[in-house]
């Protein structure tokens, strides 16, 4: 029997006053939201945007495809729930979030990401990094105008720039 232990923590850092992250920690689907948009209204996005990922937990799929489809459009979901919510409430316009989700699928895991908040796989002691930032300070890094060091540093390393779409993962039995 496969086991899945999940962990999350959240940090507010050392220029926040309050946390805008949501977390979420079931048996099939996992995800972190990093809200933005400041008071309350990163707080409202990140939590808005976690409930069509939570729909998800424990539905069984026929086959990879449908997870992978399932998953990539609970994200969609999610975005439009956060727009709608942004358009409808006047002191949430301008708010948004991060959003990398995982659903668990037989023996695969689908990862679902946007933004810069990080997917990580830890297997036989090694953990290993599953997600690339969509961030212009990542784009400026992939065409050679920076490293890794300067990135860290930079102005606009928040900025994000892209969604990306789900991909599949095969896990292989321990």
């Amino acid at each position: 029997m496969r086991r899945i232990a999940a962990y999350g923590r959240s940090d507010i850092g050392q220029r926040r006053s309050s946390n805008e992250d949501a977390l979420l920690l079931r048996e099939t689907v996992f995800a972190v939201a990093d809200g933005m948009g400041g008071h309350l209204a990163g707080e409202v996005a990140s939590a808005a945007a976690l409930e069509p990922i939570a729909a998800l937990d424990g539905e069984v799929f026929s086959s990879a495809t449908n997870a992978a489809t399932a998953l990539t459009g609970a994200v969609r979901a999610a975005n439009a729930h956060v727009m709608a919510l942004a358009e409808e409430n006047p002191q949430f316009r301008g708010m948004g979030t991060t959003l990398t989700a995982v659903l668990v699928e037989g023996v695969r895991i689908h990862v679902a990401h946007v933004g810069d908040s990080r997917a990580y796989l830890l297997r036989n002691d090694t953990l290993s990094r599953l997600t690339i930032d969509h961030t212009l300070v990542q784009q400026l890094i992939d065409i050679g105008e920076i490293t890794e060091e300067e990135a860290a540093q930079h102005p606009q390393r928040s900025v994000i720039t892209r969604p990306s779409v789900s991909h599949r993962l095969s896990m292989s039995t321990p």
